[in-house]
């Protein structure tokens, strides 16, 4: 039984799989005795596993671990925190004594190769499409935060690069609940990112030859021609520069609204100032080993590159044009935080300026809409390298200090 406990606990996919294993072989050693054709009966049982329910309407594996992942583990890393992403590890990393199971132990790449093997590609679809539905859902609620902030907003898209940071922070309203948002959204693409990579590394050595067929197909054939291929492509696990699945879900999800276009351009503004915004926060702090801010919000550059992607395309709008306004809003929010403070009071002081820094340089990287050479006109990256340099260098000292520690023990 995959599922020991709903609430709590399941078998780890790769510890599934080594069972399954062993039972596959004892029963081909049973078939030297009993005439059955097991690899039938075994090839016939898996395959109604990678559906959402098997011939008499029961649980599979599909249904059992798409309902764990979504509805247990990431349902309570949203509510409860406890856990980063890191892209050091490609894994979700456990940060408090609290959490149960360890993340880690569910979500490295041998357990997302185990789970694409377990659930097949068709099982690893029903999967994505569920982790895009809940994203869908966040999308819904960041449209209704941008509604109550317009006008601020609408201020600063057309004032770019001349606005008064502080006034404007203070004037929006529901900041927390936007980074909180778009985090999980970020964290929901990564972790569908994760399973499909899994998915790229098991297919191959099961059907080489389709999986060269189909690169070859996606190869001939650009977005503009067919989104469809791009989403074909997607469920082989082969990697695509545009995110077919995400845009169909985003298009399907709502009726067409000329005012669409204004809103994901204010949402856009409403992400540049939350960079600002993240610099008052303790919790923001960038950690240099798992390469990631401590409450996720690194994760935000895989939103920006997606998202809006997707968004704009639906409205017929230029992405490129649209992310270079959310580029001026973020690099001119951020200078005036370090220029502006004749007149801020303490609880206004950015002590997280570094880790913001870090956020716009890892977004400028991510994003296929912005280049270097584009935020350097905008912001100057020395401060960025100094950032970095503040980072190293206070991991280096908390490093050295635990490891004096060790040895005083040790002497002791």
């Amino acid at each position: 039984n995959s599922n020991y406990e709903a609430t709590h606990e399941i078998a780890k996919p790769s510890a599934l799989i080594k069972d399954i294993k062993s039972y596959i072989t004892s029963l081909h050693r049973l078939e030297e005795f009993v005439n059955l054709d097991m690899g039938r009966i075994f090839n016939a049982t898996l395959l109604q596993q990678t559906q959402n329910c098997d011939n008499s309407g029961g649980p599979t594996l599909t249904s059992t671990y798409t309902f764990w992942y979504n509805d247990i583990l990431l349902k309570r890393l949203f509510l409860n925190g406890g856990a980063v992403y890191s892209p050091a590890r490609l894994s979700l990393i456990t940060r408090s004594k609290a959490g149960y199971p360890r993340v880690e132990e569910y979500t490295d790449l041998v357990e997302m190769r185990a789970l694409a093997e377990l659930l097949g590609a068709y099982g690893v679809r029903h999967f994505s499409r569920k982790l895009v539905s809940r994203i869908i859902g966040e999308v819904e609620e960041l449209k209704k935060m941008i509604l109550v902030n317009k006008d601020v907003l609408g201020y600063v898209c057309e004032h770019p690069l001349n606005f008064d940071v502080f006034d404007v922070l203070k004037r929006i309203k529901t900041f927390d609940e936007l980074i909180t948002r778009s985090t999980n959204i970020g964290i929901l693409l990564l972790f569908r990112m994760l399973i499909s990579t899994g998915l790229k590394d098991t297919l191959p050595k099961r059907v080489p030859y389709l999986m060269h067929v189909l690169k070859d197909f996606k190869g001939n054939n650009t977005r503009n021609e067919s989104t469809l291929t791009h989403e074909m492509a997607q469920a082989a696990g082969i990697e695509c520069e545009f995110d077919a699945e995400l845009y169909h879900a985003l298009r399907n999800s709502r009726e067409k609204n000329e005012e669409d276009g204004m809103i994901w351009t204010l949402l856009l503004s409403f992400w540049a100032l939350s960079i600002s915004a993240i610099a008052f926060k303790d919790s923001s702090e960038y950690n240099s080993v798992l390469e990631a801010h401590e409450n996720n919000i690194h994760c935000l550059a895989y939103t920006l590159n997606l998202l809006p992607q997707a968004l704009f395309t639906i409205t017929g709008e230029s992405v490129q044009e649209k992310i270079q306004i959310f580029l001026q809003i973020a690099a001119t929010g951020l200078l005036k935080l370090s220029t502006d403070q004749s007149n801020v009071s303490k609880d206004m002081i950015p002590k997280q300026r570094g880790s913001a820094y870090i956020l716009l340089d890892l977004i400028v990287k991510e994003s296929s809409y912005m280049t270097q050479q584009e935020l350097d006109i905008y912001f100057p990256y020395p401060l960025i390298r100094e950032a970095y340099n503040h980072v190293y260098k206070k991991q280096r000292v908390h490093q050295f200090k635990r490891g004096s520690e060790s040895q005083d023990i040790d002497a002791s």
